[in-house]
């Protein structure tokens, strides 16, 4: 039996941007030879944040996983194994969470975020740490920010005053800490 949502104890919300919706839908490459990027990346400061969401060490040095929980449009929980990649060579100051394809709870309709992005309202990835050790992925609009706990909902507004036109709104949230980062 799948496992049911607890009290959160540690949430990262990340700015979903046209880009990571082409990730989303394997369509990322521009090259006829394929390929294409399948990850979210972050600076590294928010990999270490986070990096208790992908507890299982895998075959790959600096390479973590976790299962990763969500509620399909259907009601029903499902889940698939997500990766916290270490930072590389060609990008040192990113750490990335690899395959966001595969995580369905993060499936963005396309139209609806066009048309909010066009009234400039964000939508967000959010990943959420429970009680009990489980992750959880969903998408949050900007629009229905005011059903959160006031703490989410004003530090995420917070954030995206704070944060440059041209960077990725991004936070994490530790409530056993009581802490926020960046603060």
């Amino acid at each position: 039996m799948p496992p049911t949502m607890k009290k959160p104890v540690l949430l990262f919300f990340q700015e979903v941007l046209p880009g990571d919706i082409k990730k989303q839908q394997t369509k990322s490459n521009i090259a006829p030879s394929g390929g294409g990027a399948r990850d979210l990346r972050m600076p590294n400061k928010f990999g270490t944040k986070i990096a208790s969401m992908f507890p299982v060490a895998t075959n790959n040095a600096g390479v973590k996983s976790g299962t990763v929980y969500w509620v399909s449009a259907r009601g029903q929980e499902e889940h698939t194994t997500g990766e916290l990649w270490r930072p590389t060579s060609v990008r040192p100051r990113e750490t990335r969470i690899a395959r966001i394809h595969e995580v369905d709870g993060w499936i963005v309709d396309v139209p609806q975020f066009e048309a909010d992005r066009a009234k400039d309202q964000k939508w967000f990835y959010l990943l959420v740490k429970d009680a009990d050790g489980n992750v959880w992925a969903r998408l949050l609009q900007e629009k229905n920010l005011d059903g959160e706990t006031p703490k989410v909902r004003d530090f995420i507004k917070k954030r995206i005053q704070e944060t440059a036109e041209n960077q990725s709104v991004r936070g994490v949230i530790d409530f056993e800490r009581d802490e926020s980062f960046p603060k």
